[in-house]
C-alpha cells in the first residue's frame, strides 16, 4: 500500500509508567497474509511512544516509516477488514476509524517495543515461609516474612558481611501475607553498594503498596532505612528512564484520584524521583526528564 499519505493523529492518548530511550532493530518480514495494524503515526518520536504505550499491554511497536514518520503498529494481523479484527481480537474493536493496514516494506527499523524497552529493575517476591535471599556486593541479604497466614508480621530484613551483620531492619505489620516483593537496584550513583528495595501491599480495593530503599551513603555510619509514601496500587517503579545505568524512581501522582472524578474516571500523571543520599528528590521538572514527561 501508499505510505506517502499524511500522519495520522491519536486524540485522547495516554502513558503508562513505563518508558525508554529509542533503540533499532530490523523490521521482520511478514507471511503473504499478514499485515501490520497501524492504529497511529506522528513526526515526533515522544508522541509516538506516548501512543505506544497506551497500547502498551497489545505489544505495541513505534517503527520509522518510509514517509519519514514513525508508526505505532500492533500484530501482525491476517485480518482485512475491521470486522475481522474484531472478530479475531475484541479489543480491536476500540482502535481508531482511521487505522491502516501496512505491509513490512512500509517501514524502516523498530524504535521501541515493550518487551525490548522497558528498562524494569526485576523483584523476587517473598511470603509467609518463603523468604527471598539477594546477594548486595559482598553482603548476603534475608528478606523474610514473620507471622502465619492468618497473621501475617513484620518484614524482617537482615544483612551479613563476612559473618557479621550489617543490615538488621524490621517493618510493621499492617499488611498482607501475598504482594511483597524485594531487589538490589542501583539508585544512587554515589553509593558504594546499590540499594536494596523491600515492599508489602496493603491489601484493600485499588490500593496500597509500601517501600522501603536501604542504602549507606558515603555521608553516613552504616545502612539507612528510607520509607516512601503510601501509594495506590503497586506504589512505584524503578526504571532506568535516561539509560545511565541509574534507575529513577516512577509512580502516579495519587493526588489526581477521585479529584475530579471517580478513581475509575480518573488520570493520574506520572512523577519522577531520584534517591540522592537519604533524601527522595523530586525530578519531573528536570529538563533531563521532558521526554518522559511528554511521552
Amino acid at each position: 500500500m501508499n505510505f506517502s499519505t499524511p500522519p495520522l493523529t491519536a486524540a485522547g492518548f495516554a502513558f503508562l509508567l513505563f518508558f525508554s530511550t529509542s533503540s533499532q532493530a530490523t523490521v521482520a518480514p511478514l507471511l503473504s497474509n499478514q499485515r501490520w495494524l497501524t492504529v497511529a503515526t506522528s513526526p515526533d518520536i515522544d508522541t509516538a511512544v506516548g501512543i505506544a504505550n497506551y497500547y502498551g499491554w497489545k505489544g505495541a511497536k513505534v517503527m520509522s516509516a518510509v514517509n519519514g514518520t514513525y508508526a505505532i503498529n500492533l500484530g501482525p494481523y491476517t485480518a482485512t477488514t475491521r470486522e475481522e479484527l474484531a472478530k479475531q481480537d475484541f479489543d480491536l474493536a476500540e482502535i481508531p476509524t482511521d487505522f491502516r493496514f501496512s505491509e513490512s516494506g512500509d517501514f524502516l527499523d523498530v524504535i521501541w517495543d515493550v518487551p525490548s524497552n522497558e528498562q524494569v529493575a526485576p523483584m523476587v517476591e517473598y511470603g509467609i515461609g518463603k523468604p527471598a535471599a539477594l546477594q548486595l556486593g559482598k553482603i548476603a541479604i534475608t528478606v523474610a516474612m514473620e507471622g502465619s497466614e492468618d497473621a501475617p508480621g513484620p518484614t524482617v530484613i537482615t544483612g551479613q558481611r563476612d559473618a557479621q551483620t550489617v543490615l538488621d531492619f524490621k517493618t510493621t505489620s499492617d499488611f498482607v501475607n501475598f504482594g511483597a516483593s524485594a531487589g538490589v537496584l542501583r539508585l544512587d550513583p554515589a553509593t558504594l553498594d546499590p540499594q536494596l528495595v523491600v515492599t508489602r501491599f496493603s491489601g484493600g480495593a485499588h490500593c496500597c503498596t509500601a517501600h522501603w530503599l536501604f542504602t549507606a551513603p558515603k555521608d553516613a555510619k552504616g545502612w539507612n532505612m528510607v520509607a516512601l509514601d503510601m501509594k495506590d496500587g503497586g506504589g512505584y517503579s524503578y526504571i532506568d528512564l535516561d539509560r545511565d545505568g541509574d534507575l529513577e524512581i516512577v509512580t502516579a501522582d495519587n493526588n489526581f484520584l477521585y479529584a475530579f472524578s471517580s478513581y475509575a474516571g480518573s488520570y493520574a500523571p506520572q512523577r519522577i524521583s531520584q534517591l540522592q543520599g537519604t533524601q527522595i528528590v523530586d525530578v519531573t521538572a528536570d529538563p533531563a526528564y521532558r521526554f518522559a514527561v511528554k511521552r
